[in-house]
């Protein structure tokens, strides 16, 4: 996990301070979320403490939504017209994603 770099790809959005250290003169946060050290060198080093944010994938939520309308289509029966287009769009729906 850990990366060093000369350069970092998102934004400073805070600095704090790293006060008699050998190794290190200061945190760094990104605007990504990402969370660096700076060496205590002339040079710019970083090194990388925490990656990038990631946002969460909504791969399981889409799956309990598919599993539930599933249920509906597989265990009721359509009542009236518009029920009957509903039930087969739910159809072509579930046939699309493969559930």
């Amino acid at each position: 996990m850990s990366a060093k770099v000369t350069k970092l790809s998102s934004k400073i959005v805070q600095i704090v301070n790293i006060p008699n250290s050998n190794y290190y003169s200061a945190w760094l946060l990104c605007d990504d979320g990402s969370l660096w050290v700076k060496a205590n060198t002339a040079s710019p080093i970083f090194d990388r403490v925490h990656p990038p944010h990631e946002p969460p994938t909504q791969s399981a939520d889409l799956a309990e939504a598919l599993e539930v309308l599933r249920r509906l289509w597989t265990y009721t029966e359509p009542t009236s017209e518009v029920s009957e287009e509903a039930y087969k769009d739910a159809h072509d729906f579930l046939e699309k994603h493969g559930a």
